[in-house]
């Protein structure tokens, strides 16, 4: 299966209210589309683990809501992704 490892970047700490509300509110809209979607894990406030076979529509959703506010989205794209305990 295919994952990918998103990390949305956070405005500067001396972005205005607006960024920083914009910002707040994107987060909290992933958050939400994220909880109804099997396979996507929350690994920080703004890093996500989304397997791609049923969850290209969010991962679209993110880089649209990215692009509205103008933040920057990275996409790390891992194949046969697994975690290994230790």
């Amino acid at each position: 299966m295919k994952h990918a490892i998103v990390h949305i970047t956070p405005p500067k700490p001396d972005a205005d209210h607006g960024a920083r509300g914009a910002y707040s509110a994107l987060l909290q809209k992933i958050e939400i589309t994220s909880q109804s979607q099997k396979n996507i894990t929350q690994l920080a406030e703004n890093v996500w683990q989304i397997a791609l076979d049923k969850n290209l529509p969010v991962l679209a959703a993110m880089f649209q809501g990215c692009q509205a506010q103008h933040l920057q989205i990275r996409v790390l794209f891992l194949e046969d992704a697994e975690w290994v305990s230790l």
